[in-house]
């Protein structure tokens, strides 16, 4: 039985009864053999970690990993929210309307976080938001203490240490028109503002708490000091990279921050507005931001531009390294949404997925690593379909692709690469740039 969930921005008692009304006359006239369920976008609740991401109806207890149809009707004012539910159905291979809701949103905290994560950053703090009812009941996972902030706040503005429920009510009370998002407290020594330039890292700042306050904005009390880039981990810079390159910034401050007790690594924020003319080290910001502006406005890079058949190499299945894939052919399709690359020996059993890659290496993955979904073939015949989080090398850059698993053994190309992949990186498709084929591939592309 399919399912279908409807999705509506109904706060008012009447709005939501015309809403129901609504549903119950599509369950009437659509057939038994679809399931159709409404949802208030309002009452959903967003949850985000290293290790996990969800958004479910705390109510009526369905996540939106089960429909195969989301249809948002209204959002209202809750574009965050839309933004983040197309995110998340994009990435589990849920179908939805609209795919105009699908935007960067970049003055808030919890848009941003979903795009990131399913871009491979996910090294994000524990975090809820939604629905007030649900956030307080889960609070204690935090240990009894954790961060309340606005979701587009900034400058450590209503940013709150909160120790129990009672005080997540009285905030939420004094500030009835704000989203609020509740995050895992990490202790710390203060964190980074690593500002980024064009493409690169151009100054790192740390920040410290003055003492008073939970706060390490300098805005906010705290001391700075500049921290010289030899001496911040290459980790660090490459997490700030990769977000201002995500989220499409050529001007960011991302900050970071480093857990005092394990050295665990977490993103805050990505900030497309960072202070460059004011806050501290002004000067050298400005210098900074000089050395960009005379680069002939080589930062702000024109969007990708690739032929329709590439070579691509595989370097990272699930986090994986593969150090003896070779580079293989893709078609870039535009005619088709999702990617697909050739595996064999293709097996699911107790909760492991097993699989060859065209070098020949067998690749293990746990059911956290990977998302099964039914396709339909040519034929009109059902079957399983594997998607997995690859990394690959295209016409000299990294990107991380979701491509599902099939055996191409007698197609032409061995992976094909759709408009999901394109759009999310920006990258347009030059039919006049060519590929290259040396005699060897050239015999293999034509082998059929």
């Amino acid at each position: 039985m399919r399912r279908v969930l409807l999705i509506t921005s109904a706060k008012t008692r009447s709005a939501k009864e015309s809403a129901e009304v609504f549903a119950n006359r599509i369950r009437e006239k659509i057939g038994k053999e679809i399931r159709v369920e409404i949802g208030e976008i309002s009452e959903l609740f967003f949850e985000i970690s290293k290790e996990k991401v969800a958004i479910y109806h705390p109510k009526k207890g369905f996540d939106l990993k089960d429909f195969d149809l989301v249809v948002i009707r209204h959002i209202g004012k809750m574009t965050v929210e839309a933004h983040a539910i197309t995110q998340y159905c994009e990435n589990f291979g849920i179908k939805y309307t609209d795919e105009c809701l699908n935007r960067l949103l970049l003055d808030n905290k919890i848009s941003t976080q979903f795009l990131l994560w399913f871009a491979g950053v996910k090294n994000w703090p524990h975090t809820f938001y939604g629905n007030l009812t649900e956030m307080k009941r889960r609070f204690n996972e935090f240990g009894g203490k954790a961060i309340l902030k606005d979701n587009e706040g900034s400058k450590g503005r209503l940013n709150f240490l909160v120790e129990s429920i009672d005080e997540i009510q009285k905030i939420h009370d004094e500030n009835p028109d704000t989203r609020f998002v509740l995050q895992e407290f990490i202790p710390n020594n203060g964190d980074l503002r690593v500002l980024i330039l064009g493409d690169k890292p151009a100054l790192v700042i740390g920040r410290k708490s003055g003492g008073d306050s939970h706060l390490n904005n300098t805005s906010q009390g705290g001391s700075s000091e500049i921290i010289p880039l030899k001496t911040v981990s290459d980790e660090i810079l490459e997490i700030s990279k990769m977000a201002a390159k995500i989220t499409k910034l050529q001007v960011a401050g991302v900050d970071i921050m480093t857990d005092s007790r394990n050295n665990d690594i977490y993103l805050l924020e990505v900030n497309n507005a960072p202070q460059i003319s004011s806050g501290s080290f002004v000067e050298e910001k400005t210098e900074e931001y000089i050395k960009m502006i005379k680069k002939d406005g080589s930062a702000m890079k024109m969007k990708h531009a690739i032929g329709a058949f590439e070579q691509i190499k595989i370097l990272k299945i699930s986090g994986q390294n593969i150090d003896s894939s070779p580079e293989i052919i893709a078609k870039i399709d535009t005619g088709a949404f999702s990617g697909v690359i050739h595996a064999e020996n293709i097996k699911e059993e107790n909760g492991l997925l097993e699989f060859k890659i065209s070098s020949g290496v067998k690749i293990t993955l746990e059911e956290h690593d990977y998302i099964v979904r039914k396709v339909k073939n040519t034929h009109g015949g059902v079957k399983k379909r594997y998607l997995v989080k690859f990394l690959i090398l295209l016409d000299g850059e990294e990107f991380e692709a979701l491509l599902g698993l099939d055996d191409r053994s007698k197609m032409k190309f061995n992976a094909l690469i759709g408009r999901a992949f394109l759009n999310k990186y920006g990258i347009l498709v030059d039919s006049q740039k060519s590929l290259k084929l040396d005699e060897e591939w050239r015999k293999m592309g034509e082998k059929q």
